[in-house]
């Protein structure tokens, strides 16, 4: 089919997008500190090819809250980050949703999202997986901001890098399939896009 000449520059994720969006703007956020709702492999990606520091990734659970108990222990003064940063994260919990929202409460946090989907196909048919979507709707919701950028199709963000990665001579939006696994995101994403 001719998939063997594929490498690692003709793959994309909303990180990749994500990194490179972090790494041009050194000014805002080279070696700053990321709050990241996610997991271990975006914390490296984000470190290592946006020049970040991150911080939030795996489990962040306290105990149940009665008055004077976990609130006090959840610590959002010692590390104040430059973003917030939402992606699938199968560890998301009250004490993440509550740090997300107080950082978010200072306007030049900025808020960055990887995608919106509300879920994901996973291996039991049937069976509903959450993805980032109902983690980004909550931060929305209690913090009461709009993600600055969604790095994810269908937006922006995705169709922009995936242009300046391509031979403008070479490409021809009539003439280029699309693949997803989701028709309120990719077939967006590619009627919106070109």
């Amino acid at each position: 089919m001719g998939f063997g000449r594929l490498g690692k520059r003709n793959l994309l994720s909303p990180a990749i997008v994500l990194s490179d969006y972090l790494n041009r703007n050194p000014y805002k956020f080279e070696n700053q500190w990321i709050y990241l709702i996610g997991v271990e492999n975006l914390k490296t990606t984000l470190e290592t090819v946006g020049n970040v520091k991150c911080f939030g990734t795996g489990p962040d659970i306290k105990n149940d809250y009665t008055e004077g108990d976990f609130i006090n222990e959840v610590d959002v003064k010692s590390k104040i980050p430059k973003a917030v940063v939402v992606s699938f994260d199968s560890h998301f919990s009250y004490p993440k949703l509550m740090k997300a929202a107080n950082f978010l409460a200072d306007p030049s946090v900025e808020f960055l999202v990887c995608n919106e989907d509300s879920t994901f196909p996973g291996p039991i048919p049937g069976m509903i997986l959450p993805e980032t979507g109902p983690w980004s709707s909550a931060i929305q919701n209690v913090s009461g901001r709009k993600p600055d950028i969604v790095f994810g199709k269908p937006h922006k963000e995705m169709a922009d890098f995936l242009k300046s990665r391509v031979d403008p001579a070479r490409f021809d939006s009539r003439r280029t399939v699309m693949f997803g696994d989701r028709l309120d995101t990719d077939m967006m994403f590619g009627n919106t896009n070109g």
